[in-house]
């Protein structure tokens, strides 16, 4: 099993801590059937074009960085071969606690030393960033491969307000009276991470009206659902867009009673590319 990254770092108040729908993302990509997928998609045996560009890596909202550290430290495993890496996030707190939290994964993976990381076939990618921008930023124009997205999925009468006035991030200090965010800064960056307006899909939707510009022609997305945003009509809205799109779940979470039941959608295209 794979370890999972160290967000030990991350002020908790401001930024979202990893929890299951964060974990069942890890579980997904490194399970056998996705792994098989990914391979296949971007590293088959026989390349398409010695010239093919390695994976682009995009994850929208990354929060603590979890996730992206998982797929970056863990590229040859996941998906066969050296992948690129980025990230965005619109709170500025998530961009530090983001690079924090690759950087150190990915140094202690440089740690563990070549020859294991050869024997364990768990080579890393490269972390090209994060931005401080709003869904894909300037990550755009059909250029991403993967793009990965736990979105504020709870359904809430609207979202978030921004409050008239935000610390700097780069001041700040947890400790430091007359640093220490306000109560309502916290209150909106922590609910721009969960909180998802109408059924919870206000965010979501924007992100899936967007697919078809934002990912390239062998590009997949992997996207947390949860009962309440209605998955099953999600997936078929995605196949509506064309008779190349493709939508399927391929992760879950399991039975439960409620509406907090999580799955991971896969949506791709399949075509000649």
């Amino acid at each position: 099993m794979l370890p999972t990254p160290d967000t030990s770092h991350i002020p908790t108040s401001l930024v979202y801590d990893p929890v299951e729908d964060s974990y069942l993302l890890l579980d997904t990509f490194s399970s056998e059937t996705e792994r098989t997928f990914l391979k296949s998609h971007f590293f088959p045996e026989v390349p398409s074009s010695s010239s093919t560009p390695l994976p682009f890596v995009l994850e929208i909202g990354s929060g603590s960085g979890v996730v992206s550290a998982f797929l970056t430290a863990n590229a040859r495993y996941i998906f066969g071969g050296e992948v690129l890496c980025a990230c965005t996030d619109l709170n500025p707190h998530a961009c530090r606690a983001t690079r924090e939290t690759i950087t150190k994964e990915l140094a202690r993976k440089d740690g563990e030393g070549k020859e294991t990381a050869e024997q364990l076939d768990v080579g890393t990618g490269l972390f090209l960033g994060v931005s401080n921008a709003d869904l894909e930023g300037p990550w755009n124009r059909g250029i991403v491969d993967v793009l990965v997205f736990n979105p504020p999925y709870v359904p809430t009468p609207e979202l978030p307000a921004k409050p008239a006035k935000l610390t700097d991030p780069a001041t700040s200090k947890m400790e430091t009276p007359g640093l220490k965010p306000s109560f309502e800064e916290e209150e909106y960056f922590l609910g721009l991470a969960y909180a998802g307006g109408y059924e919870g899909m206000e965010v979501t939707n924007r992100v899936i009206e967007k697919l078809g510009d934002v990912l390239s022609p062998r590009g997949c997305a992997y996207i947390v659902l949860c009962a309440q945003n209605h998955p099953e009509q999600v997936k078929e809205r995605i196949r509506d867009m064309g008779p190349e799109w493709r939508a399927e779940t391929v992760g879950s979470s399991g039975k439960k009673a409620g509406w907090e039941k999580l799955q991971i959608m896969r949506a791709w295209r399949e075509k000649p590319y």
